[in-house]
């Protein structure tokens, strides 16, 4: 059974989705990489699996965890994961690693001067010390979680990353999970990691995060961003989807879009917990209310985070359960139940304009959009759980892009007149 989704037609456009300045990421701990979580859930269309993506338990979930290799040389987490062999191949594309910036030199005193010992650059000597010092319980950071996460070859309906075989660490006697590392973004070349690191010279592929590195913020901001949109889901007359699948609501009349980057983090991982968890989570409760609370809800709500011009991957999805918390590091979401079919509106309008002339209007048929080679092209397998789960929110961002954007310049994919 293909699970349904509902829309709203809205008769104005919200504003552009706000962006968010990444923040300096810092290297990537040893065992968060091969991501996700052992989450149990009904079917997509009663709640399904939760989880805001990951692998889980379904068709075979990791006891012990995965992998995430590092670039650079970077060691690899070796917890073994108990899918075994398979030929799923998953897909990524490339990211940049930001530096944090170096700390400023401190000052030499001025011999002269009568400033105390502290000033300068050194607030560890000021017995008073308060601000600029930094708040100890400010709340979680969760920026230790990025770094150089790369592309792994991936068991298309867990997420988790296929084995490569075992080595043995000559110094400890350790025995080492080998995974394999994606050279292209169809992962149709791959290399063998080496005593669980990158084999030096290798040009590795980095997962790109974009705008939702806004999910390494403090556990606090996340929690505040929560209790804005569930406010704004309280006090709604109706509630309901736009064309992408993001969640709207209406005040007075007034229909608004939920679509600051924060809020939807912060809804897709209570919503992803919740249906994973015998415990029914505040955003479960709230939009269950509204027959929402399924995982075709968690995918259009993962795409209200991501870049309007990136792309959701497996490695994606993976990685942004663990650092989202939506999962443990080396579990894996379950997925096993979810189940998608593009079944957009097929008469969306738009504007084009080509080789200049005044704009006129074309419609285009959004699943035949989707479909095509240039855009998402065919989903993965009913039973490729994982990788359907992010080809969904995939689906979901590329609407969004498209109906942002004001002018195209030439006919879209799929334009039926």
């Amino acid at each position: 059974m293909i699970t349904s989704r509902k829309f709203l037609a809205l008769s104005a456009k919200t504003v552009l989705l706000a962006g968010v300045a990444a923040g300096a990421l810092s290297l990537a701990t040893v065992d968060f990489a091969q991501a996700q979580g052992h989450g149990s859930g009904g079917s997509s269309d009663s709640g399904g699996s939760g989880g805001s993506a990951g692998g889980g338990s379904g068709s075979g979930s990791s006891s012990s965890g995965g992998s995430v290799a590092k670039s650079g040389g970077g060691s690899v987490d070796t917890g073994s994961s108990s899918t075994g062999q398979s030929s799923s191949r998953g897909q990524g594309s490339a990211g940049v690693q930001v530096a944090r910036p170096a700390a400023p030199a401190t000052q030499e005193a001025d011999e002269d001067s009568d400033r105390p010992e502290w000033a300068g650059g050194n607030p560890e000597l000021n017995d008073h010390a308060g601000a600029g010092t930094g708040n100890p319980s400010s709340g979680t950071s969760k920026g230790d979680l990025y770094g150089d996460i790369v592309v792994l070859l991936r068991d298309l309906a867990t997420g988790e990353p296929i084995v490569a075989g075992t080595s043995v660490d000559p110094e400890t006697g350790e025995e080492i999970t080998e995974v394999y590392v994606c050279l292209d973004a169809d992962c149709t070349d791959t290399v063998a990691t080496e005593f669980g690191e990158i084999p030096e010279g290798t040009a590795a592929i980095e997962v790109d995060f974009g705008r939702s590195s806004v999910a390494r913020s403090p556990a606090s901001v996340t929690d505040h961003a929560l209790e804005e949109a569930l406010d704004k889901l309280e006090v709604a007359e109706d509630v309901a989807l736009d064309v992408s699948g993001r969640i709207v609501y209406s005040v007075d009349g007034v229909w608004y879009t939920i679509d600051s980057p924060l809020e939807n983090l912060a809804l897709y991982t209570d919503l992803a917990t919740g249906l994973a968890s015998d415990a029914t989570s505040e955003t479960e409760a709230a939009l269950d209310a509204v027959g929402l609370a399924t995982l075709d809800t968690a995918a259009s709500l993962l795409a209200g985070l991501a870049d309007k011009t990136g792309d959701i991957t497996l490695d994606y999805l993976v990685n942004e359960n663990v650092i989202s918390g939506v999962v443990e590091a080396g579990d894996y979401y379950d997925y096993a139940t979810f189940e998608y079919a593009r079944d957009y509106p097929t008469d969306y309008t738009y504007w084009v304009s080509i080789d200049g002339a005044l704009p006129v209007t074309a419609t285009v048929d959004i699943n035949a959009y989707l479909a095509d080679e240039s855009v998402n092209g065919e989903l993965p397998a009913p039973d490729d759980y994982a990788a359907l789960f992010a080809a969904a929110a995939d689906d979901a961002l590329e609407v969004i892009e498209l109906v942002h954007t004001q002018i195209y310049t030439e006919l879209l994919p799929g334009t039926v007149e």
